[in-house]
């Protein structure tokens, strides 16, 4: 299958967190590539557009993806943002309301929430809290944290940080499946997971998730995961497209540095 580089806009206006500022467009050859991206949006456009070897009659589709967001003036901007793509999917990537309830942010997304699709982050999955997140399960109708679906001839994969993701846990075997099935699908092109804590990061103050790591890329090398989404540090990174590296998991290996595009 022909992989096609898509066009990356990152849209923020005042967006600056943690000296990290966002560039306005990337241009990225999406296979097995990780993204950091908080309180920005990250637009995909066109990510199932078809090239002349996938059926033509598979139309494109946008869709959009923040994480952190809670229900501040920079939080509506993002909306906002979102609102002016006019995605056809919203990606919520976990930490969506830091008040005691969810209403603030719920009101807050009331354009898109119809189109929205969560995972959840540390604040969601609080015992002191436990009320907000009933409220998601019940806004968004799940019965556990982790789902796939897909859109057009993209399949999506949200994964939970929150609860067992161990090679012994129920998620292992469902994300095992999940990807064994959506690869061998003649119909779906593309994978995107999205989870909340980070598989890798730059120097932040957050450090990643390393059991996720190595528990996860490998999975996601195997059955050929094009794009990751991940949460949690508040600033946004890429990495070029990689894979595991069993020898030192903390250095993966860039596979394509996208040199003389």
């Amino acid at each position: 299958m022909t992989r096609i580089k898509h066009n990356i806009q990152i849209l923020s206006e005042e967006f600056k967190e943690d000296d990290i500022e966002l560039s306005d467009k990337l241009n990225i050859q999406l296979r097995n590539v990780i993204i950091l991206i908080i309180a920005g949006i990250l637009s995909l456009n066109n990510l199932a557009i078809a090239s002349s070897e996938i059926n033509s009659n598979r139309y494109g589709f946008n869709f959009v993806a923040a994480g952190d967001w809670g229900c501040d003036k920079k939080a509506h901007e993002t909306v906002n943002h979102m609102q002016n793509k006019s995605p056809e999917l919203v990606l919520a990537l976990g930490d969506l309301s830091y008040q005691k309830d969810a209403d603030c942010w719920f009101q807050m997304m009331s354009p898109l929430i119809n189109k929205t699709k969560m995972v959840f982050g540390d604040h969601e999955y609080n015992f002191k809290n436990s009320s907000r997140l009933d409220e998601y399960f019940q806004k968004f109708n799940l019965t556990k944290q982790y789902y796939s679906f897909d859109y057009g001839n993209v399949h999506f994969l949200a994964m939970s940080s929150e609860v067992p993701f161990d090679k012994d846990s129920k998620q292992y075997s469902f994300v095992n499946e999940d990807l064994k099935s959506a690869s061998e699908n003649k119909s779906i092109n593309w994978i995107v997971a999205y989870i909340y804590e980070m598989l890798y990061t730059s120097p932040t103050f957050h450090k990643p998730t390393d059991t996720i790591r190595d528990i996860y890329h490998p999975i996601f090398d195997k059955y050929h995961v094009d794009l990751v989404l991940q949460a949690h540090s508040h600033n946004y990174q890429r990495t070029y497209p990689i894979k595991y590296n069993d020898k030192d998991p903390s250095n993966p290996i860039i596979t394509d540095k996208n040199e003389g595009e």
